[in-house]
């Protein structure tokens, strides 16, 4: 459904962002029902979409806050996981 979503309005900053954050949340739920490797992903996705919106739009603080959040909590699973990174 996201991904669909996203495609139709792939030229709409807040349409990006608000995915991002979408898969953010889905890679938490992934992880807690044991689904590593696909919450991973999700997280990737996530720093994808948000390192690209912070190119194209310096002046949201928003976004690069986000990002941050995100790559927190996906150092921290990496590093529950037993994974260096």
């Amino acid at each position: 459904f996201y991904q669909r979503f996203a495609e139709r309005r792939r030229d709409d900053p807040a349409a990006r962002y608000d995915l991002a954050v979408a898969q953010a949340r889905l890679a938490g739920v992934l992880w807690d029902l044991g689904e590593h490797a696909a919450s991973l992903g999700q997280y990737d996705e996530a720093v994808g979409l948000l390192e690209g919106l912070r190119a194209a739009e310096p002046g949201n603080a928003e976004v690069p806050r986000r990002l941050a959040e995100v790559l927190r909590r996906s150092g921290t699973r990496l590093r529950d996981a037993g994974d260096p990174g």
